[in-house]
């Protein structure tokens, strides 16, 4: 898995948050993964437009809904556009503003919190490998 994190993201604690909460789940459900920083605004749009997401079975967002925007413009952007939007996404809310892994929790059937409650809950959701296909159009 390709996770791209902002480290600006929650005042500045998505690393840290990643690192104590999501980490530790991530490695005992034995999910191998990349994490990559990202450094400036639509830093992960240039990414995700040039990545060969063939190496990668999903793609993670830590931050909060601006990166996941950035994530899925790039996403769009691709010459393989059709097939590279199909790539499974996960919203790991590390920011200011979580509605999109806020949504993602509420649809997951899971009772309305916030915070690292929230995390918590997208990253097991993560770790289960529980898919749906979603609209975002209507999220």
């Amino acid at each position: 898995m390709l996770v791209l994190l902002n480290p600006q993201g929650g005042k500045g604690k998505a690393l840290q948050l990643f690192q104590s909460r999501v980490q530790p789940f991530l490695e005992e459900a034995e999910i191998t993964f990349k994490l990559i920083l990202t450094e400036r605004k639509n830093h992960a749009r240039e990414l995700v437009c040039a990545e060969e997401l063939g190496h990668w079975d999903a793609l993670a967002v830590m931050s909060g809904d601006g990166l996941m925007h950035e994530v899925v413009n790039g996403l769009m952007e691709r010459p393989d556009w059709e097939t590279a939007i199909q790539k499974p996404l996960c919203s790991l809310p590390g920011g200011s503003g979580n509605a999109l892994a806020a949504s993602v929790n509420h649809y997951a059937g899971y009772e309305q919190v916030t915070n690292e409650d929230l995390l918590i809950n997208c990253t097991l959701l993560l770790c289960r490998r529980r898919l749906s296909p979603m609209n975002l159009l209507s999220l």
